[in-house]
């Protein structure tokens, strides 16, 4: 029996919050950029096994003889929110490049068969990253944002081969040997639940110097196309946690230079590429795993590339 006469009840509602109005967003709904005084950590995985490219023509082709490549590098990416605009992000890559090659040569006139292979690794710290963004139009309910971008590349890496015994047997280098500047614009808008994002970046190469050759004995001074780097993508909200994210990606890079001996000239590559991926999120900790599928090149790998993305926000 309950007596409700002469007393007072007091009650407490919560209210129920969507996912756009938490500290802890979605990869849907988040800021352009982390909010003042939050810290995010978070670690990328790449895994990608080449033994196909787009040639010259434009038509996928399987590398020669027994050749393939393999790569499974690790980011480590840091990033903090100076104010509500503005934030840095600091990576570093780990590199785990592989190269086999197993060949076969006859020369029939002079009864030689001769077999050979060599199996290249590199492993150690990649080249690091130095990211500013900034955003030009703040974020604000239904309408757009516009955030500035601005990179250095920094050549931590090795830009050499180490532990060299021969042309077929040493350890391939960790980092490309040269600075990068890159500046980019990033345009967003938030329709719970699905947001639109258009992104333009141009990467600017500095020239460098490296062994071309693992048994060469000196250095050579080379120039590495710049980058013209143009995509967008449509996200969407599956359930309050969970994201469906797709991107159109195009990058173009310019022709570059090799002044080995006499100058070489590196072909212009590009590559129109999507990728899908799928991200869950637990509160503060976010997990996607996707692939990123080459659709048409020139002079660049044919071959899909998975990726696994791990982020926490402190």
């Amino acid at each position: 029996m309950f007596i409700l006469s002469g007393s007072i009840v007091f009650c407490q509602t919560e209210k129920q919050l969507l996912p756009s109005d938490l500290k802890q967003h979605t990869i849907v709904t988040e800021p352009a950029t982390l909010n003042k005084g939050y810290f995010r950590t978070g670690l990328a995985l790449n895994y990608v096994v080449a033994d196909k490219y787009f040639d010259n023509s434009i038509k996928k082709t399987y590398l020669l003889e027994s050749n393939w490549a393999s790569d499974f590098s690790y980011l480590f990416m840091f990033q903090y929110g100076i104010n509500d605009r503005f934030m840095v992000d600091l990576s570093t890559q780990l590199p785990g490049s592989r190269i086999q090659n197993n060949s076969r040569v006859l020369w029939p006139e002079y009864s030689v068969d001769t077999s050979y292979s060599f199996n290249l690794k590199s492993k150690g710290i990649g080249d690091s990253d130095l990211t500013l963004k900034y955003q030009i139009i703040a974020e604000r309910e239904n309408k757009m944002s516009l955030t500035g971008i601005l990179d250095i590349t920094f050549p931590t890496g090795k830009k050499n081969p180490t532990n060299i015994e021969s042309a077929s047997d040493y350890d391939l280098p960790t980092g490309n040997g040269y600075f990068v500047t890159w500046i980019g614009l990033a345009a967003r808008k938030i329709r719970y639940p699905y947001s639109y994002k258009v992104y333009t970046s141009y990467y600017h190469r500095f020239p460098g110097t490296r062994l071309i050759k693992a048994t060469d004995t000196a250095e050579t001074k080379f120039k590495d196309g710049d980058l013209v780097d143009i995509g967008g993508s449509f996200d969407i909200l599956l359930n309050d946690w969970i994201a469906l994210t797709n991107e159109l990606n195009f990058l173009f890079r310019t022709k570059g230079e090799t002044y080995y001996t006499t100058t070489q000239i590196i072909d212009p590559t590009w590559a129109f590429s999507y990728e899908a991926r799928l991200v869950f999120q637990i509160k503060k900790f976010r997990i996607g795993e996707g692939v990123r599928v080459p659709l048409k090149g020139k002079n660049l790998p044919a071959d899909p590339v998975y990726v696994l993305l791990l982020q926490y926000i402190f």
